[in-house]
């Protein structure tokens, strides 16, 4: 049962956004289950849903002047450095990835400059790559076979404005991803060095994948995340010390605007809630409302029941596709993007419907 604080935490009229997306998710329940049963029947990739808005240019890939200021200050930072551990990341890092930590930090170049240097540590720890097409495959199936389940469903929402002088004219004005988790599924058993360069590695490129453009970096993620039935057999602090630790506190995401969602929250909820606040500290501090539950649906319900249809393994194919194709967008996108000062910098390469099928070029 959730406390009162958490009940006053979560008034119903607070729980939109991700909640509203994921009710309409559920309401094509009837639709997911023929696109599965087409991944079943034919395990070609199928065409990703939104694939060309998250692609369309300059609108998604276009930056303010002053958000090309602070991408340009950490490329100067980084390449003028005489810190080893920076000029090991100027070697790799891109235009793209100049422009994120900028977005992510707002102009705040030693928090910038915190965050390349841990995400080059992880690299070198974990013995990741980055920005490699064929990597990021095999690191999320080996994410998915680490921690089946964990990940139910990473879906790209575009967001629309009404035109004063059209009311039916929906403009596309930019998207975000919003990501369903299961916390429930979560084992405690990730012990061996490769196991957790799997799980951590694949949660890179999850990352990675959820911040396909410039756009999706600005507006932050959203993340809806299941909690009935969580014990302490799923409730491990070094599980969650480890992520936040050694990944997250550094991956260029923005905390400021980004939300979650905790649903069906009962004692084990509540303190998931607490724990989380305790590790992520500032951070955490107003991303997280408990309490919350698609109200249409049968309390009893829990969500991965809605996404392992029609079987956990055809469900398990799609979320790969899903992947695949996001992370082939996030590749084009990143390839093509050039920082420049006096003009916006928009994506020079193929038009959207060609590139919808992504690029390997990071192999």
């Amino acid at each position: 049962m959730s406390n009162p604080e958490a009940a006053a935490e979560t008034a119903e009229d607070e729980v939109d956004g991700p909640m509203k997306v994921l009710r309409d998710l559920l309401e094509q329940q009837e639709d997911e289950q023929a696109l599965l049963a087409e991944i079943a029947a034919n395990p070609v990739m199928l065409p990703l849903e939104h694939a060309s808005e998250m692609i369309a240019y300059p609108l998604t890939m276009t930056l303010t002047e002053e958000e090309i200021d602070w991408a340009l200050d950490i490329k100067r930072a980084v390449q003028e450095s005489n810190e080893e551990i920076l000029l090991q990341a100027a070697r790799t890092l891109t235009d793209f990835e100049y422009a994120q930590y900028g977005l992510a930090t707002e102009g705040d170049l030693e928090g910038a400059l915190f965050r390349v240097r841990g995400m080059q540590e992880f690299f070198e720890e974990y013995n990741v790559q980055g920005n490699c097409m064929q990597e990021g495959k095999e690191l999320l199936r080996g994410m998915m076979e680490v921690q089946p389940f964990v990940v139910l469903e990473v879906a790209y929402e575009p967001l629309r404005r009404k035109n004063p002088n059209n009311p039916g004219d929906l403009s596309l004005s930019g998207g975000h991803f919003i990501t369903i988790y299961d916390v429930k599924a979560v084992r405690n058993d990730v012990k061996l060095p490769e196991d957790w360069r799997k799980f951590l590695g694949g949660r890179y490129y999850m990352e990675h994948l959820s911040n396909a453009t410039l756009y999706s970096i600005r507006e932050a993620q959203g993340y809806v995340v299941e909690t009935q039935g969580l014990t302490f057999n799923n409730l491990c602090m070094e599980h969650m010390k480890t992520t936040w630790h050694h990944l997250l506190e550094f991956y260029p995401k923005r905390f400021k605007d980004q939300k979650m969602y905790l649903c069906n929250t009962g004692v084990f909820g509540n303190m998931l809630h607490a724990v989380m606040k305790l590790i992520m500290g500032e951070k955490h501090k107003n991303v997280a409302k408990v309490g919350c539950n698609i109200s249409k649906y049968d309390e009893d319900t829990r969500l991965d029941e809605y996404y392992k249809m029609p079987s956990p393994e055809i469900a398990k194919a799609k979320l790969m596709q899903n992947f695949e194709q996001l992370l082939a967008i996030r590749m084009h996108n990143q390839k093509h993007f050039k920082l420049r000062k006096f003009d916006n910098p928009v994506n020079a390469g193929e038009p959207p419907e060609e590139a919808a099928a992504g690029d390997d070029a990071e192999q």
